[in-house]
């Protein structure tokens, strides 16, 4: 099994491309493992909660959310995630976070490089301080053991690009 989530509604994105990729997705087939696309809320604490829950029932091959980042000009592959938040924007909780919690710093996705080789996409050092870098800090560390990515998207994408792409993936895993 493949597991790839996006987000809901947040801040002035009403409808959330990250999130109607991982419905479209939901269901398919790709190299013998079936992938389950979750959209999840816009939350520091729920939307790694839920994807540790749900995954913990499972052993996913792969466990990749996607989020939207308005201001990037393509798609890219988080190399790592601070134990940060932002005290700017608050989540569709209302919550704001200076720190995740204890832990490390940093978070490494030591997948990044050949995921995003596989997407045709480039990498990105610097998750944000929003959900999204939440989400792979805390994502990485509840499923320690399980390849765990995260791809920023800028707009619209396509789920036959994402599919080719996990599928590029597993062969060369």
């Amino acid at each position: 099994m493949i597991v790839v989530t996006g987000f809901g509604p947040f801040l002035d994105v009403s409808e959330n491309p990250s999130g109607a990729l991982a419905r479209a997705v939901d269901g398919a087939r790709v190299r013998g493992h079936t992938v389950r696309g979750v959209e999840l809320p816009v939350s520091y604490e729920r939307a790694p909660r839920q994807v540790i829950e749900l995954v913990r029932s499972f052993a996913p091959v792969l466990v990749l959310g996607l989020g939207v980042a308005t201001r990037r000009s393509g798609a890219q592959v988080e190399r790592q995630a601070r134990n940060r938040g932002s005290q700017e924007h608050a989540d569709m909780d209302g919550q704001r976070r200076t720190r995740l919690g204890r832990g490390p710093e940093v978070v490494r996705c030591p997948i990044a490089d050949p995921l995003a080789a596989a997407l045709e996409i480039g990498t990105s050092n610097d998750a944000g301080d929003y959900v999204c870098n939440a989400w792979l800090y805390g994502v990485s560390r509840g499923l320690a053991g399980t390849d765990v990515a995260f791809v920023h998207i800028s707009t619209a994408m396509e789920p036959a690009w994402l599919l080719r792409g996990l599928g590029r993936w597993l062969e060369d895993r």
